[in-house]
């Protein structure tokens, strides 16, 4: 500490000099030092501005794919539901196929020459009347149409064929819905 009462003018006027020279560089180190630091308060709300901004484009973002992600489950879900109804058609398609199959092969073996000798008029050459591998299958709604188609007709008196018409037939076998997990 400087004792004022041993201070003479010239001591004093140069110790105020010094002391408002160091409180112009204390003054000048403070602005500057207030500057940095509105400049540094600055940055940090644009920061702050930017990563709010960025949240809110990131919860909007977030908030789409929810959506976007029941969208796709439930359209998942419809097609699941879809592709079961169309294998389960799919099933009932093949197993109305495998019966007609049998239903056609039972009527093959079971047809012969023989049977349909008794039906013509031409008993002497039943080979030219029938042959198994000669018919035409064809089917309208769950019935089996079947008609046997004349190889030489020319001894057939009327010319007539009767037709064979199955109007029923029995399930032999049965396909499962495959699942799907999802």
């Amino acid at each position: 500490m400087i004792n004022i009462d041993s201070l003479d003018l010239p001591k004093a006027l140069k110790l105020i000099r010094t002391l408002e020279t160091q409180l112009d560089e204390i003054n000048m180190v403070s602005k500057e030092y207030e500057s940095e630091m509105e400049n540094v308060l600055h940055e940090l709300q644009n920061e702050i501005t930017k990563l709010e901004q960025v949240n809110k484009e990131y919860h909007i973002t977030g908030r789409n794919l929810e959506i976007r992600v029941e969208e796709l489950e439930s359209e998942n879900s419809y097609l699941s539901q879809k592709l079961m109804n169309v294998m389960t058609q799919n099933d009932k398609l093949m197993e109305h196929n495998v019966l007609l199959e049998h239903e056609v092969y039972d009527l093959r073996k079971y047809v012969d020459c023989d049977s349909l000798k008794s039906i013509s008029s031409d008993k002497s050459s039943p080979s030219s009347f029938c042959s198994t591998s000669s018919m035409t299958v064809s089917t309208k709604g769950s019935s089996l149409l079947i008609k046997p188609i004349l190889v030489d007709n020319k001894d057939n008196q009327n010319g007539l064929i009767p037709t064979i018409k199955l109007s029923q037939s029995t399930v032999m076998t049965t396909t499962a819905p495959m699942f799907l997990s999802t």
